[in-house]
């Protein structure tokens, strides 16, 4: 555990120091779908009370959530003890309600708040759901399974909510298995998946020691570099190329639209997101509006439909932050309603 720790000390440095050189950016443009921000996404937002009636219950009924989580899920528990003992020492005596704000960033409830809420309207016997168990630190191919098993088993057709990699894998999985699973998954919503990659993942790999600590961090965990790798612009970029026929049919089949956002840096404010440091990393050396790990440019994918936000960093909508006040229930509400009139069509 000891070990674990002081890994993830070293990782969090590559983030808070990153005064390294740049990593080519793939020239690639994702001709993404419509832009449904206005027209659908705030729409519902805005009148979600109104929207999510019992109607839509009723409906949803027929459907099994499956909830995909992202990457270093797996380890958020051990992350947030080792952050705070950091945090602490950086920010306790100059800045405590800094320290305050990054203690109560509680980094081991994923997806938790919306899986109470879906128990407490009592969805757990009406409406399925499940949060899929993966290996967050291993790469693509292995997820992918893990994600067709848990669509198998499901006596429902299945609407996937995956968030950052979470999104990759899944998608993965329809590439690999979509025979065996198309048709019973009747909706997919990736939230924040960098499908063109990620610039920090680029950095990371690009220096051999840093890539070392790296991939031995993700090994102790039970994944592998593989799983970094895939998140590089090159791997991702290349991987569309190699399926671009799948995944196009893939897209004509199942009804998907992806939720992308930006958070930009607040002036006179030390920490506006828990992940300012590779916010603004991003912003200055790469010049992309980003959610504090992947532009949200990155977050679009050819065919798909998506929404922009401002102002939501790449944490809040699935696990509380003191930095950002964000109605994740709302947010899930909407995203079912949207996917709903989509079924629909």
């Amino acid at each position: 555990m000891m070990v674990r720790r002081i890994y993830f000390l070293i990782l969090g440095g590559l983030f808070i120091f990153p005064a390294f050189s740049l990593f080519p950016q793939s020239n690639l443009e994702f001709k993404a779908g419509r832009d449904i921000t206005e027209s659908g996404y705030k729409s519902v937002w805005n009148q979600i009370d109104l929207k999510f009636t019992d109607q839509v219950r009723k409906k949803l009924k027929h459907y099994k959530i499956l909830l995909i989580p992202g990457f270093f899920s797996d380890g958020f528990i051990d992350l947030g003890e080792t952050w705070e003992g950091f945090l602490k020492m950086l920010f306790s005596e100059k800045n405590p309600s800094y320290f305050e704000k990054i203690r109560y960033t509680r980094l081991s409830e994923y997806f938790d708040e919306q899986i109470l809420w879906l128990r407490d309207q009592g969805f757990e016997k009406d409406i399925d759901f499940e949060r899929v168990r993966i290996e967050s630190e291993a790469g693509p191919q292995t997820n992918a399974k893990f994600i067709r098993d848990a669509v198998l088993r499901s006596q429902k057709p299945v609407i996937i909510i995956a968030h950052s990699k979470g999104g990759i894998d899944t998608l993965v999985s329809l590439v690999n298995y979509g025979d065996e699973i198309s048709d019973k998954i009747k909706g997919f919503i990736p939230i924040q998946s960098p499908f063109k990659g990620s610039p920090i993942a680029d950095d990371i790999i690009k220096y051999p020691w840093v890539r070392m600590i790296a991939f031995d961090l993700l090994g102790q965990l039970g994944g592998s570099g593989q799983s970094l790798k895939s998140l590089t612009t090159q791997v991702r970029t290349q991987y569309f190329h190699e399926h671009q026929e799948q995944i196009t049919k893939v897209l004509k089949e199942i009804p998907a639209f992806a939720f992308t956002s930006w958070k930009n840096n607040e002036d006179g404010i030390l920490l506006d997101t828990i992940l300012e440091w590779p916010r603004d990393y991003i912003i200055r050396y790469k010049k992309l509006d980003n959610d504090g790990l992947g532009p949200s440019l990155y977050g679009r994918f050819p065919g798909m439909d998506y929404i922009e936000v401002e102002g939501v960093d790449h944490v809040v909508t699935v696990m509380y932050s003191s930095f950002l006040e964000f109605d994740r229930i709302r947010f899930l509400k909407t995203l079912l309603v949207m996917m709903l009139e989509r079924i629909s069509e």
